[in-house]
């Protein structure tokens, strides 16, 4: 459901959900920050993690409709070995010239870092972050916000905890601005 919310702290979205035989119900609350993307400043929204994207004419029951894009999402962030892993976000802020844009977007999938203190800090000194799956590709617009959609192939990936990172590299700013997220593949 489509709401409208001023950027800033202080909101909690309240679900609740009753069986239609009235025997069961549940409530979920959640504290909401709406980030402002009004400005210049290269920024991205968080990642929609899904089981499929696709353009569309219209809004589709069930699915998540933003800017020409139908979005099956993938609420718990749990995915099949093998399956596709659908993503969809917004780019604010990218630079133009010549009423351009063009930037350059990049997912990469690795195991979860689980390690502690200095094994960890080591690793990221060093290296070794054992990205299992990357896909970068190029873009080039005329909006200076922007919706992407993409998918990784994570066939041949052992079940388990993963970190997906998006990063988008505007060409024209030079601005570099990413967002993780956590996902399971079982």
């Amino acid at each position: 459901e489509p709401l409208t919310a001023v950027p800033g702290d202080g909101y909690e979205v309240s679900l609740e959900f009753e069986a239609a035989s009235g025997g069961m119900s549940a409530v979920q609350r959640r504290e909401v920050d709406v980030p402002d993307f009004s400005g210049d400043r290269l920024a991205l929204s968080d990642v929609l993690l899904a089981y499929d994207a696709q353009e569309a004419d219209g809004p589709v029951p069930g699915r998540v409709f933003r800017d020409g894009v139908s979005v099956q999402p993938a609420p718990w962030g749990v995915f099949g070995v093998g399956d596709p892993i659908y993503m969809y976000f917004e780019a604010y802020g990218l630079g133009q010239a010549d009423g351009r844009t063009d930037y350059e977007v990049e997912a990469s999938l690795r195991p979860k870092d689980t390690a502690r203190g200095l094994r960890r800090l080591a690793r990221r000194i060093f290296g070794g972050d054992g990205t299992a799956v990357s896909s970068a590709f190029e873009v080039q617009g005329d909006r200076p916000d922007d919706t992407v959609y993409l998918f990784l192939d994570a066939t041949g990936q052992e079940p388990g905890l993963y970190t997906l990172t998006v990063t988008v590299r505007d060409r024209v700013s030079g601005a570099e601005a990413d967002r993780e997220t956590d996902l399971l593949l079982e």
